[in-house]
């Protein structure tokens, strides 16, 4: 005989919570944080938290007695013609443990985490039905499941939050990377201008670099994500274009200066031998690849959320996401416009950013606008298809070179990294050094800054 499964709750400790709020209102700051509207299983329950916020007002600006402000309440929603509402609250009085905030913070964790386990089995049970359903992608299953079931980011204590928190959060986290010494608010990108315009790779923050074809954007973003794998970062790189060897071999090329062509042969002396394996020693477990190339956005903010779950006990949460690049990503839906869904893959990344809290960084074509130009030196509106791209980045960068298009120039060997938006720093443009033998980029050792005023 099927055992009957019954769905997680905890209505004591639902009542428990609502009771002590209602004898004391100012409770409902601590609560009110943890708990919605949706994680009371009780529907009576559900009914008396949506009061709660006008209650506790009318309360705190002097109000009339309990009873009353609740009955007026409950009367103008409607509530009352429903249930005997006001009964039900005198029981829910008579049913309170305790008011101390502790206790009742203790209350609300054991609410929060059955409703918590009735998401997660209504995930399950949803993509159950789905795998029954052919025209239902086994990949977007997959994604929608992981994302709902893996999700490591707790909703407790988001939502709005007053200027003198917001300030000690802020001053807690200054201080200490004041004591650590450490200068940037972000990951440092190995490339000494760009981290003093940008502060470094920040979380919950987007970046995206853009350039045409040959410019050395994916170069750019290699040599990146071998910087920060160098100095202990965890990175996951997504490339939609390049396999999984390609991207090896351009990263050993980088870190262990081998000309890329050399490593194409067999014929490696025992120095470059050496540097190989050097550069293992460095990039090691640091580096996460993915070369899936009909990876949705959403596909992989979920692969991202599993490994952090996976791995949460080993210290290799993901510290950054590189994505390679944007056009390349598919829709969840096939028949949608073009310009929509890279629109909706662009949004994603920076949720994804925020999802995840840690910096996304994410490529992205040029469309051919500058190729006809007398200066070919990119622009923001250049950005490929969806103009949501430059709204959703935090920072904007371009990597331009000029001996692409003038073989003669006295500039070759230099590209120049435009900073085109910069949510809350600098723009403006720097030089780096080029070596297409190693498709590296390295800082140049003179030449400044060309700031330009926001």
């Amino acid at each position: 005989m099927d055992t009957i499964r019954t769905a997680p709750r905890d209505v004591d400790a639902e009542n428990a919570v609502l009771g002590a709020v209602i004898c004391r209102p100012e409770l409902f700051g601590t609560v009110g944080r943890m708990l919605g509207e949706d994680d009371f299983f009780d529907e009576k329950n559900r009914v008396v938290f949506r009061a709660l916020p006008e209650y506790v007002q009318q309360q705190t600006n002097g109000g009339n007695e309990d009873f009353v402000i609740l009955k007026n309440i409950f009367e103008k929603a409607g509530v009352t013609e429903k249930f005997n509402v006001m009964s039900y609250v005198v029981k829910l009085l008579d049913l309170v443990p305790s008011t101390d905030a502790v206790s009742v913070k203790k209350y609300a964790k054991f609410v929060k985490e059955k409703a918590d386990r009735r998401r997660r089995i209504s995930a399950l049970e949803k993509a159950l039905e789905e795998l029954y359903e052919p025209s239902v992608r086994l990949r977007d299953i997959e994604d929608n499941l992981c994302s709902a079931v893996f999700d490591a980011k707790e909703r407790a204590d988001r939502g709005m939050v007053t200027f003198d928190k917001a300030f000690m959060n802020f001053l807690d986290d200054f201080d200490k990377r004041r004591k650590n010494k450490e200068v940037l608010p972000g990951i440092s990108t190995g490339f000494v201008k760009l981290d003093m315009m940008t502060g470094g790779l920040e979380k919950q923050k987007l970046y995206v670099i853009g350039g045409r074809p040959a410019m050395g954007k994916t170069a750019l973003a290699l040599n990146i994500a071998a910087n920060m794998c160098i100095a202990g970062k965890h990175v996951a790189l997504f490339s939609l274009e390049m396999g999984e060897s390609e991207v090896t071999k351009r990263i050993i090329s980088s870190v262990a200066k081998i000309k890329g062509q050399r490593l194409k042969s067999t014929g490696l002396d025992d120095e470059e031998y050496a540097r190989m394996g050097e550069a293992l020693q460095k990039i090691g477990k640091n580096l996460i690849i993915n070369d899936d190339s009909i990876k949705t956005a959403a596909g992989i903010l979920s692969e991202c959320l599993r490994w952090n779950v996976t791995h949460r006990n080993s210290n290799t949460k993901i510290d950054a996401v590189i994505i390679d690049y944007l056009q390349l990503m598919p829709s969840q839906n096939p028949r949608q416009d073009r310009r929509i869904a890279i629109g909706e893959n662009s949004r994603t990344c920076k949720i994804m950013s925020k999802r995840l809290d840690c910096p996304v960084v994410l490529l992205s074509q040029l469309n051919r606008a500058s190729e006809v130009r007398q200066d070919k030196s990119p622009h923001l509106s250049d950005l490929r298809d969806s103009g949501e791209i430059e709204q959703d980045a935090d920072v904007v960068a371009f990597v331009h070179r000029e001996e692409y298009y003038n073989a003669t120039t006295e500039n070759a060997g230099i590209a120049k990294i435009i900073i085109e938006k910069n949510r809350d720093g600098e723009t403006g443009s720097f030089e780096l050094d080029w070596d297409k033998t190693t498709t590296t980029f390295s800082s140049r050792m003179s030449g400044g800054y060309d700031f330009e005023d926001q």
